[in-house]
């Protein structure tokens, strides 16, 4: 489901040299490193390259200063091309110089590394294996290797392994040093877990440089099918607690991720009036929701608006709590193109990986009733609801597909078009200018309104819920003014009155 690619010469080096001691290593029966060799990919037989053959003559040249002068800097730090130039007849005759085993490190889940619970262990070896411990998974480079120069790497260098909580694939260092001696995209992993959240990172171990990517497998159902088997499995077999039920699973990176600030965008969750809303996670494995809106002289005020809605919701949650009913603004990040910018990402949490549209897609047609789960996220709905009215704000859309589902949790999205209203006011209705038309009240296109038009959209989500179907079948809002709409309203009266 991904691999670990060596990218500079000294990376390529080490990669070839372990594999020629993991492979003299299977000839030997008394060894017991040649098991490292599974999680490596190898071509047929070594290839010839020029960078790596010009590389390894510049360390000859340098190892030549050294005897020299001992002073001089670590053959690693001479990378310079013209150090020396390479005529043909010595290139011909040490052409051996460039032959290298290629490929790179695996990771896959029929191939369980030797301790599951830490992960996919990174280092250098092989080593005798210390009772105490246990010996890396994917070695880098070997013993000697290391100490010609790579002083810095460690047998148990960083490891790599999924989050419980969400089943994101991190790197994590295994160095006490505060020396940046692993990064990816040049962050240092010192003291933290580094969630893996594009599709290709570059990594460094000390001077050893590598790409990690994913896999094409890594995308499909099959792959994440058996990453919940694996990880299950792997609780079984150390004897340690189950995890809990992830609320969510977080999809494999995909190719061409593009970032918003510190922020790698997934897959779309949805697509509103005024932008795209799209799945996004940091490197720390928080994971959001971003909504795109593109700014133009037209839209300027109403995103203008919609921010400061979302701001002035998410502090008033913040101060009278609402019990995380209420989506809240994390941040706001201005997309430039040029000297201006004319985009923007609202940055949006809790991300709820269902709606209440889910739920409703579920129902059977013609249910008795609705069930318990749908009964206890309507009911926490309503309270989100109840805390938007009792200060002062309506929510003005609300329908199955604005109503998140985390667990048993429901949080109201999509807050941008709210109103304030003042006590013992109305707001003069706007027909056809916002709102949903299933679910909008006869008042929100015919007179002014107040928070009763949420409760008449709640009752349309709470038959849903119920019977699995809209209860009114008209494709356009019968309470808008104007004479086509007239037999509109007939036909609703005729078939609904009694009902209502």
């Amino acid at each position: 489901f991904a691999v670990l690619r060596p990218s500079n010469d000294l990376a390529k080096i080490a990669f070839s040299e372990v594999y020629d001691v993991l492979t003299r290593g299977r000839q030997e029966p008394h060894k017991k490193d040649d098991s490292a060799s599974r999680f490596m990919e190898v071509g047929p037989e070594p290839e010839y390259h020029k960078d790596v053959h010009h590389f390894r003559l510049r360390m000859n040249k340098q190892r030549e200063r050294q005897s020299r002068r001992p002073d001089q800097a670590s053959v690693t730090e001479v990378e310079d091309e013209t150090d020396i130039e390479v005529d043909d007849e010595t290139e011909k005759y040490s052409r051996h110089l460039g032959m290298i085993w290629t490929g790179c490190y695996i990771f896959r889940l029929d191939h369980q590394p030797n301790l599951p619970y830490t992960g996919w262990i990174m280092g250098k070896g092989p080593t005798e294996v210390d009772p105490r411990t246990h010996h890396a998974d994917l070695y880098l480079c070997t013993m000697e290797f290391a100490k010609k120069h790579v002083p810095n790497l460690r047998p148990r260098h960083g490891r790599f392994n999924f989050d419980t909580t969400n089943r994101a694939f991190f790197m994590a260092s295994m160095v006490r040093s505060a020396l940046p001696m692993l990064t990816v995209n040049g962050d240092s992993l010192t003291g933290r877990m580094y969630s893996l959240n594009q599709y290709h990172m570059t990594v460094w171990a000390d001077t050893l440089q590598y790409k990690f990517e994913y896999t094409q497998y890594s995308s499909t159902k099959e792959f994440m099918q058996q990453r919940v088997a694996y990880m299950n499995k792997q609780y079984v077999n150390d004897f340690l607690p189950k995890p809990s039920p992830t609320v969510f699973e977080m999809p494999t990176p995909q190719r061409n991720t593009r970032t918003i600030g510190q922020w790698s965008m997934g897959k779309p969750l949805g697509k509103g009036a005024m932008g795209r809303v799209y799945l996004a996670s940091n490197t720390k494995n928080e994971v959001v929701a971003v909504k795109m809106i593109e700014i133009t002289a037209a839209t300027a005020p109403f995103v203008e608006a919609e921010v400061a809605n979302f701001q002035h919701l998410t502090e008033l949650g913040k101060k009278y709590f609402d019990g995380g009913r209420i989506v809240r603004l994390k941040e706001k990040t201005n997309v430039f193109r040029g000297q201006s910018f004319n985009e923007i990402g609202l940055i949006m949490e809790p991300m709820t990986p269902n709606t209440v549209s889910d739920l409703v897609g579920g129902v059977y047609n013609g249910s008795n009733g609705m069930s318990i789960k749908a009964a206890r996220i309507f009911r926490d709905a309503l309270e989100g609801v109840k805390f938007l009215h009792d200060h002062g704000w309506i929510h003005c859309d609300l329908k199955p597909a604005n109503i998140g589902v985390i667990g048993d949790r429901a949080v109201l999205l999509d807050v941008g078009q709210a109103r304030y209203l003042q006590p013992g006011s109305m707001i003069k209705a706007s027909p056809g200018s916002d709102g949903t038309p299933g679910y909008l009240s006869p008042e929100r296109e015919q007179a002014a309104y107040d928070h009763s038009a949420d409760v008449w959209a709640m009752g349309i989500v709470g038959y849903e819920l119920t019977y699995g179907f809209h209860p009114f079948l008209f494709r356009e809002s019968p309470w808008r003014p104007g004479r086509q709409y007239g037999s509109l309203r007939t036909a609703f009266h005729s078939k609904y009155r009694t009902a209502i």
